[in-house]
């Protein structure tokens, strides 16, 4: 599953597609709050050369920045939960881009 920000109708207005995972929308942040995902105050203190080297590389593909939701100076967090619902990953970013690439996330999940 996914958490976050945005609301049902966000999602549903921007999805093309039907993801293979439950969304989970928080848009009032209380799970962020309740796992104390904090904002950060200062969101340049948020950037790394990787975020402007990700950024860069989405403009060179046509992305652009969504409309905006939630609190912008939300950092990421990721956990890895069994089935039994134990925590056996919990991360919380440093930076923008602080997180695991695809490959990355099914290596924690398959435990590898």
């Amino acid at each position: 599953m996914i958490v976050l920000q945005s609301t049902a109708d966000s999602i549903d207005r921007q999805a093309k597609e039907i993801f293979p995972f439950d969304i989970i929308c928080d848009a009032n942040q209380d799970l962020y709050k309740a796992l104390e995902i904090e904002p950060i105050e200062n969101l340049k203190k948020a950037f790394s050369k990787g975020v402007a080297l990700k950024a860069t590389r989405a403009k060179i593909k046509g992305v652009t920045h969504g409309e905006y939701e939630g609190n912008e100076n939300q950092l990421p967090a990721y956990f890895v939960v069994d089935p039994t619902k134990e925590v056996l990953i919990a991360h919380y970013s440093k930076t923008l881009d602080d997180v695991p690439t695809h490959k990355e996330v099914m290596k924690l999940i398959n435990n590898e």
